[in-house]
C-alpha cells in the first residue's frame, strides 16, 4: 500500500526540483520573467505543503495560517506570472490580497479550529485564483497554442479537483487534521496533485519554448530594418489569404529616386528613408492588408477584397502619407526639404475558392508580375504616379479594363 507521508515527501520534493528547473529555463532565457514568478510559485507551493505535512512540529499559527496563505500566494503567482508573460502589469500587490484576507480569517477563532471551514474557503479561494489564471490563458489564446489549450485543461482539472476536495471532506466533518493527510482519498489526491504539478510546469516551459519559436519564425519572416515583412513573409501570408479567394488588389511600390538619396545622403539616411515608408504604408492601409519589402527600394502589398475605387484610394493615401513621413526624415538640399515620392503599379484578380494552393500560388505570382508592369509604366510616365492594369478572372463588365494613370 502507498504510503501517504511519502507520497507527500515525493510532492513537496518535486515541487522544489521543479522551482529550480524553471529557475534554470529563466536563466536560458533571461527576457521571460514570468519564468521566475512561476519558479517562486512553485517554491511556495512546496514551502506550504512543508509546513502543512509538518502540523505535528510547529505552531498551529504556522499551519494554518502561513502555510495556507504560502499556498495562496502561489496560485497568485501564476496568474501574475500569466500576466508577465502576456506583457501586461503583473499586478504584484494583487497577489497579495487572498494571503491577507486568509491571514485574517485564521484569527477568528471558530474559524481557526474548524478544519471543515478552512478546507471549504481554501478550496473556494484557490478555485477563484485559478479561475483568473484560465482567464488570462483564453484570452491569450492562439489558434496554434496548443500549450495554451493544455494550460487551461489543467487549470480546469485543477479547479474540479478542489470542489471535490469539498465534498469529500463536507462528509467527514470528524476529520482531524492528522487524517487529512493519511485519509485515503486524500493520499489519491495527492497523487494526482504530483502529477498535475509536474504537467503544469512541462505546459509553462512549453508555453514560453513556443513563444521563442513563433519570435525566432517572425524574426525570419521579418524585415530587420522596416519592420514588415520581407519576401518571403509576404508570399506565405498572401498564399493564406488567397486560398480563401474572392477578389484582390496587389500594389508594387517603388520610391522615387531611392539611389539619389543614398549617394547624395548616405546609406544610413536611405534607411531611415525607407523606414519612412513603411511607417506611410501601414498608416495608409488597413489592418487585415498585408504589407511587404520585396528587396532595396521596393514594396508590395496585398489588399484582400478592395475594389478598384478603393485600391486607388489607398494607393493615393500612401503617396500623400509619404510626403509627410518623409519630411520626418529631415533631409534638405539647394530647393529645401527633401518630399518623398513612390511609384505604384497596382493589378486586380478574382480568385475561386476551390483552386489548389499550387494553382494560387501561380497565379498570384502573375498577379505580381502584372502589377510589376504596372509599376514600370508609372516609372516610365514620370514617376510619382499609379498605373493599373484590370481584373482578370472576373465575371464579364464587373471590373476596369484598360490601364489608367493618376498623378
Amino acid at each position: 500500500m502507498l504510503d501517504p507521508w511519502t507520497l507527500w515527501a515525493v510532492l513537496i520534493s518535486i515541487s522544489f526540483l521543479l522551482a529550480c528547473a524553471m529557475l534554470y529555463v529563466w536563466w536560458l532565457t533571461p527576457a521571460e520573467p514570468a519564468l521566475v514568478q512561476w519558479s517562486a510559485a512553485l517554491l511556495l507551493l512546496a514551502l506550504g505543503l512543508l509546513g502543512s505535512v509538518l502540523h505535528r512540529q510547529v505552531p498551529h499559527f504556522v499551519v494554518v495560517s502561513l502555510s495556507n496563505s504560502a499556498l495562496l500566494a502561489a496560485y497568485g503567482l501564476l496568474w501574475s506570472g500569466l500576466r508577465r508573460f502576456d506583457r501586461k502589469p503583473g499586478r504584484p500587490t494583487y497577489v497579495l490580497v487572498a494571503p491577507a484576507i486568509w491571514i485574517v480569517l485564521t484569527q477568528l477563532p471558530p474559524f481557526s479550529h474548524d478544519l471543515v471551514a478552512r478546507v471549504i474557503v481554501l478550496s473556494l479561494m484557490v478555485c477563484a485564483l485559478l479561475g483568473l489564471s484560465i482567464r488570462q490563458a483564453w484570452r491569450g489564446m492562439g489558434l496554434t497554442s496548443k500549450a495554451r489549450q493544455a494550460l487551461v485543461g489543467l487549470l480546469g482539472l485543477s479547479i474540479l479537483m478542489n470542489l471535490a476536495r469539498i465534498l469529500i471532506v463536507g462528509h467527514e466533518p470528524d476529520n482531524n487534521d492528522l487524517e487529512l493527510f493519511t485519509n485515503p482519498n486524500m493520499v489519491w489526491f495527492g497523487l494526482v496533485g504530483v502529477a498535475m504539478t509536474m504537467f503544469l510546469s512541462f505546459t509553462l516551459v512549453l508555453l514560453v519554448r513556443e513563444r521563442v519559436e513563433l519570435v525566432y519564425k517572425s524574426a525570419a519572416l521579418l524585415d530587420s530594418l522596416t519592420g514588415v515583412l520581407n519576401r518571403r513573409g509576404f508570399l506565405e501570408q498572401a498564399l493564406l489569404s488567397a486560398a480563401n479567394g474572392g477578389l484582390f488588389a496587389v500594389m508594387v511600390l517603388d520610391l522615387d529616386h531611392f539611389k539619389n538619396i543614398n549617394d547624395r545622403f548616405g546609406h544610413a539616411e536611405g534607411d531611415r528613408m525607407l523606414a519612412a515608408f513603411a511607417r506611410a504604408m501601414r498608416e495608409s492601409l488597413r489592418q487585415s492588408d498585408i504589407i511587404g519589402r520585396s528587396g532595396g527600394e521596393e514594396f508590395i502589398a496585398l489588399l484582400p477584397g478592395a475594389e478598384p475605387a478603393a485600391a486607388r484610394e489607398a494607393a493615393v493615401r500612401i503617396q500623400r502619407t509619404f510626403a509627410q513621413t518623409s519630411l520626418q526624415v529631415g533631409l534638405r538640399d539647394a530647393d529645401g526639404p527633401v518630399v518623398g515620392t513612390v511609384s505604384i503599379g497596382l493589378a486586380f484578380m478574382n480568385l475561386p475558392a476551390d483552386i489548389p494552393l499550387f494553382e494560387i500560388e501561380a497565379k498570384l505570382q502573375l498577379f505580381i508580375a502584372e502589377a510589376d508592369g504596372a509599376l514600370y509604366g508609372a516609372k516610365d510616365a514620370g514617376r510619382n504616379r499609379i498605373e493599373a492594369v484590370g481584373v482578370r478572372g472576373a465575371a464579364a463588365g464587373s471590373a476596369p479594363g484598360a490601364a489608367t494613370g493618376v498623378a
